[in-house]
């Protein structure tokens, strides 16, 4: 009788303590809804759908950066509020928001980022807390400036292979005066930089083609759709029951065993010279010892150690490698590609281009690492491109503490979009905003801007650690194209638009005629 009497009281609490956590939890989503669905929406986004929100709004990607962002007021719309299904999405496109938001680091949302985690893992680009940090850390070595000066030579080499490719095009009769894919090539070039640079492989890429970068522009578009539809909502088990979810993990797993793939083989070469120490060393010069001369990152993940000489999991190792091969060669092709088809739409922007090319390469028509400082024109218009085909047109962030924005409470837990390429479309900041316009990134216009008006490598603590490599191997590329060759575009060819599947791409793809100098 005791016992039962003693079951009935332990039941009692725990449906206490279970009624006390509900009414808890209720109260915090209700306060949650109270204050985000005061923060006003905008007409532009189209007619709320009860079901999915405003996501149909935006399937049209090119309606959403033609007409749609050119009317956001950005006075009266510094901060939206966009649905995401049932769910609030707070969005922000002005320097003085976005700066509130990026200056910490706030950890990426669960709801967007997530649906990348299945294809590069928690790597740098998703992790947060204490294991971002110490990642951050860990990898800081990985773009030292003496390792950044040991890879030009390298791009060199990669960025020879297309200019070989473009001379076999503009020799042959049956292709002198045919468009070239260079939607395609920058791609390839991009990841044969990375493979060559970070993961030491001579990889053959932009001869044969490949599948990685094919699978990573299909996962990309699978991703993109999920994003915009009911699958964002979906957990990834159901999800993989779809048919985009099957596709997409067959991809992944293709994409995943090319990267382990990579790993294995350097860790067993490493292995096999006695490279692999036990030292708690992590500096440059411990590095460039441990493997006696040409260091790299993937060099750099397999031996690094914290202050407590503990290394990187095996898991952490391939989630890194994933996620720097997916964003280094993307983003940075993404850039490239709209690079060039601005300069051969404004001819006399190439043509300035090129003479500070030819004023700045050696012999070999290439420049050295120590005058890349020297292409100021070509680094305005590398930055304009970054302005004007934002390669990430969005980024979010999950707000880690309550914080008023605006005059608007935004509860803990707060997912808040920071539109990019409306940012870099104001017309308060950049008149004109659809012109190519290089000099708005002179050192005088740059002074009189907000720091973050620009955002091409984001901004504050979770800024893009590869920066200062994609910027080096935009110069080479630039260059070393713009002094060899005429860029011209098609017009048989319909112009190329904004088509965002995650990274920004064109369609259709851009392809350019190509004439030897």
């Amino acid at each position: 009788m005791a016992a039962i009497m003693d079951m009935n009281v332990l039941g009692g609490v725990l449906f206490a303590i279970a009624s006390i956590w509900l009414v808890a939890r209720a109260s915090r989503l209700a306060r949650y809804y109270y204050y985000l669905m005061s923060v006003p929406t905008s007409k532009l986004f189209g007619k709320y759908h009860w079901l999915l929100g405003h996501l149909p709004g935006v399937s049209d990607r090119q309606e959403l950066f033609y007409e749609t962002i050119p009317k956001f007021d950005q006075t009266a719309h510094r901060i939206r509020r966009f649905m995401v299904g049932p769910l609030p999405l707070i969005v922000v496109s002005h320097p003085e928001t976005a700066k509130i938001i990026l200056k910490s680091s706030t950890p990426k949302p669960r709801l967007s980022y997530g649906l990348l985690i299945p294809f590069i893992g928690e790597g740098l680009l998703i992790s947060s807390g204490k294991k971002w940090a110490r990642d951050r850390r860990l990898l800081t070595n990985a773009f030292h400036f003496n390792i950044l000066k040991d890879y030009t030579p390298i791009l060199h080499d990669a960025c020879q292979v297309l200019i070989d490719k473009l001379h076999q095009h503009t020799q042959h009769a049956e292709t002198q005066n045919v468009a070239f894919d260079f939607s395609n090539a920058c791609c390839l070039l991009s990841l044969d930089v990375m493979l060559r640079c970070t993961m030491g492989v001579e990889s053959n890429c932009q001869v044969e083609d490949s599948d990685y970068s094919k699978g990573v522009r299909r996962i990309t578009e699978l991703v993109f759709k999920r994003g915009v539809s009911a699958g964002c909502l979906m957990p990834d088990w159901l999800y993989f029951m779809t048919s985009d979810g099957g596709e997409m993990k067959r991809l992944c797993n293709m994409c995943h065993s090319f990267t382990h793939r990579i790993i294995a083989d350097r860790k067993r070469k490493l292995a096999d010279d006695g490279l692999l120490d036990d030292s708690p060393d992590t500096s440059y010069e411990t590095q460039r010892k441990i493997v006696k001369g040409q260091v790299d990152f993937l060099d750099i993940l397999l031996t690094v150690k914290d202050e407590d000489g503990m290394g990187m999991s095996e898991e952490n190792i391939r989630d890194q490698v994933d996620t720097f091969l997916f964003e280094g060669h993307d983003t940075t092709s993404s850039c490239m590609r709209w690079l060039l088809y601005f300069l051969a739409k404004h001819p006399e922007i190439q043509q300035k281009c090129r003479l500070e090319a030819q004023a700045s390469v050696g012999e070999d028509g290439f420049v050295r690492h120590s005058s890349l400082g020297q292409l100021t024109f070509i680094t305005q218009c590398i930055k304009e491109t970054l302005r004007h085909a934002s390669p990430v047109p969005m980024m979010e962030r999950e707000l880690p503490e309550e914080m008023q924005l605006d005059n608007y409470t935004l509860p803990k837990g707060t997912d808040v979009d920071i539109d990019i390429f409306a940012l870099h479309h104001n017309a308060a900041l950049y008149p004109e905003p659809f012109k190519f316009w290089p000099e708005r990134f002179s050192e005088e216009a740059c002074e009189r801007r907000d720091s973050h008006a620009f955002l091409g490598f984001s901004a504050g603590p979770r800024n893009c650690i590869g920066q200062v490599f994609a910027m080096n191997e935009l110069r080479v590329a630039v260059s070393s194209l713009v002094s060899r060759f005429e860029l011209r575009v098609d017009p048989s060819l319909p112009e190329p638009v904004f088509d965002d599947k995650v990274v920004m791409r064109s369609k259709p793809s851009i392809q350019l005629l190509v004439s030897a100098l």
